[in-house]
């Protein structure tokens, strides 16, 4: 009805009459005008409308929802955070209790292992102890029995060095007490040179007073004396002047006055007599303060070479005494290092006993009481010319021991062999070390043996060359074709021991004794 109403049909038109103009006006229309205004006629407006407002509908709907679905997420979030935050919460709690469990478990575990290393290292003592203590007091008393020696030897060679030391010591108190005496004397000398000194002060305090009055004296007569030397040269001068008198009388007067004239004269010249006396007094009295004075310079000159020869005396000693104690550490310090060698000399032979016993072991028991009674038939017939074993005449690579040793017990009956030229196989005599006056027992041995790099290359020049194959594990291929050997031990391996044997008894009795021999004779010397 709606759409009807919109074209124009309505109830209340029941006669469908058009307005006039209407037609003209939408023949008139523009396009754009025609189109609203089919629009209309067809309802679209309406539809339009009711689509603008259902769409401000659903998006004021959609508005809200999201709103609602923002605040939801919102409160949701916050939700989150908080649970976030109880969640690092409760993994940090974790954390600290597997740490705390892990703490625990590990002191746990390091106490178990401390308990168990201390039960362990309580069985090992109990186990070890006697064995120690038996080997710690065997090489006790061995080492003190060698201190006995080295002690008794050193009190022998000290008694000897006292007794010279007090002969020299007897020479010395006696130069000593002499010096002795003589420093006392020349001590007390100054003392009695000081006392004569001192009096020869006072009697010089009270002579000096006296002299000074004499010397004044001495210079009045002296001016005195003057004076009447030159009334005496007036008086020669007047000697011709006879002729002047004119009379006896006069003449006896003027001689009475001249008499008058010398009679002080004359009592100065005995008052020049007393002065005279003083002077040599004085004079005397001057010559021994000065020869007093030469006697404390003597003294004194004998004090100091007294004191000079006592000091060098006294650095003497004091010399010798450092260099009593230099040596008394330096023989501390040999004895330190005698005790050392000493303990390494003991070690090395009971290493070199261990590894006696290990290579007696090693070698089967026949081999060994053969050898044994050789040795001794040797040595009690003095037979020349044997050299020993031929393990004991050898010296080879390590990796060569189980080649030599499976191949010792061969018999070659030929000597001369032709080897091979190949990379892969090498002739075994040339990987020895002996002496060229063996050569013929060693060829006789070795020479027919060869060391291949396995078993087939062995088994090819055994049958090529007719000659006897081994590889460095000792499997053996012989020149008739039969193949030996297999597992080889060489912690048992005989050269082995005899090469630790070797070793020990060159580095051992040869090196370490040689230097033990030099500490004690050093030792010797400082005694």
């Amino acid at each position: 009805m709606s759409l009807l109403e919109s074209a124009g049909f309505s109830r209340s038109n029941p006669y469908y009459v058009v307005q006039q103009g209407k037609i003209a006006a939408l023949t008139l229309m523009k396009n754009s005008e025609r189109l609203d205004l089919l629009k209309e006629i067809g309802g679209t407006r309406t539809y339009e409308e009711r689509r603008r407002e259902s769409f401000k509908i659903i998006q004021n709907t959609g508005k809200k929802h999201i709103d609602q679905v923002v605040q939801n997420l919102d409160e949701r979030l916050k939700e989150l955070d908080e649970e976030k935050e109880e969640l690092g919460k409760y993994h940090d709690l974790e954390k600290q209790r597997k740490s705390l469990e892990y703490a625990i478990l590990d002191k746990e575990v390091q106490d178990a292992k401390q308990n168990l290393a201390k039960v362990i290292y309580i069985k090992m003592f109990l186990h070890l102890f006697p064995k120690y203590q038996q080997s710690r007091m065997t090489k006790e008393h061995q080492n003190f029995i060698k201190e006995k020696e080295v002690s008794e030897n050193l009190q022998t060679k000290a008694l000897q060095k006292h007794t010279v030391l007090e002969l020299d010591l007897k020479d010395l108190q006696a130069k000593t007490s002499g010096n002795t005496h003589a420093k006392e004397d020349a001590t007390k000398q100054p003392e009695m040179l000081e006392n004569e000194i001192k009096v020869s002060m006072d009697e010089l305090d009270k002579i000096i007073p006296l002299y000074d009055g004499q010397v004044q004296e001495e210079k009045d007569i002296t001016k005195r004396i003057m004076e009447c030397e030159k009334k005496l040269s007036i008086l020669y001068q007047k000697q011709g002047r006879a002729t002047q008198f004119s009379s006896k009388a006069a003449r006896d007067k003027w001689l009475q006055k001249e008499i008058d004239d010398r009679e002080p004269v004359l009592s100065s010249s005995v008052m020049q007599a007393s002065e005279k006396n003083l002077v040599e007094e004085i004079a005397r009295l001057n010559n021994e303060i000065h020869g007093r004075d030469e006697n404390i310079k003597s003294r004194r000159t004998n004090l100091t070479t007294l004191e000079s020869h006592t000091a060098m005396l006294r650095k003497c000693s004091n010399d010798y005494k450092v260099k009593r104690d230099e040596l008394h550490e330096e023989r501390k310090s040999l004895w330190t290092q005698e005790n050392e060698l000493t303990a390494i000399t003991d070690k090395g032979k009971v290493e070199l006993e261990k590894a006696e016993k290990n290579l007696q072991r090693a070698i089967p028991g026949g081999i060994r009481r053969g050898l044994n009674s050789v040795r001794k038939i040797c040595k009690s017939h003095n037979i020349s010319g044997v050299h020993g074993p031929i393990i004991e005449l050898l010296n080879c690579d390590e990796k060569f021991f189980a080649a030599v040793e499976m191949t010792a017990g061969i018999r070659v009956r030929a000597p001369d062999v032709t080897y091979p030229q190949r990379s892969d196989v090498i002739p075994l005599i040339q990987k020895l070390n002996f002496k060229d006056d063996y050569t013929p027992a060693f060829r006789k041995v070795f020479a027919g043996t060869v060391i291949c790099e396995d078993l087939d290359v062995a088994s090819k020049v055994a049958r090529t060359n007719g000659l006897n194959c081994i590889t460095l594990e000792g499997d053996q291929v012989s020149n008739s074709g039969t193949m030996t050997g297999g597992f080889f031990d060489h912690r048992q391996s005989i050269l082995k021991f005899m090469n630790i044997v070797n070793k020990s008894t060159d580095s051992i009795f040869h090196i370490k004794e040689g230097e033990l021999e030099q500490v004690k004779l050093k030792i010797h010397d400082i005694l």
